[in-house]
């Protein structure tokens, strides 16, 4: 099988994983660009994009020289990742929704008199 290409896609231009390349993925280092599978990638905070072995390793000053040659400027993995989470969004209120999740989507109706009424029944 051929190594996956720089872009992140595989055979059939699935997404996998630059170093599994039999793992699927859409998620990608937000240093170097590449796409790799949750064992290969490190979210080093919450608030932080993750990334891969090489570049948590070079962003910690364990091995400087470690840092992989990035194939997608850091606009385009921003704007990779933005796209990302809004569709992983799209698809949970899409889930929620089918489920039957309280509230029903659509705008509010009249407020009823149960929701109106203050404590203490007044």
């Amino acid at each position: 099988m051929p190594p996956p290409a720089a872009d992140g896609t595989g055979v059939n231009d699935v997404p996998c994983c630059a170093i599994h390349p039999f793992e699927r993925t859409d998620r990608m280092c937000g240093r170097c660009g590449y796409s790799y599978c949750d064992d290969c990638l490190i979210v080093p905070s919450p608030r932080k994009p993750p990334l891969c072995k090489a570049c948590a390793m070079a962003a910690a000053g364990i091995r400087s020289t470690a840092a992989i040659t990035p194939v997608r400027t850091a606009r385009e993995i921003r704007a990779l990742e933005k796209a990302r989470r809004r569709a992983e969004a799209q698809q949970a209120a899409t889930d929620a929704s089918a489920a039957g999740a309280w509230p029903p989507p659509g705008p509010p109706g009249p407020p009823t008199p149960a929701r109106t009424r203050r404590w203490g029944g007044r």
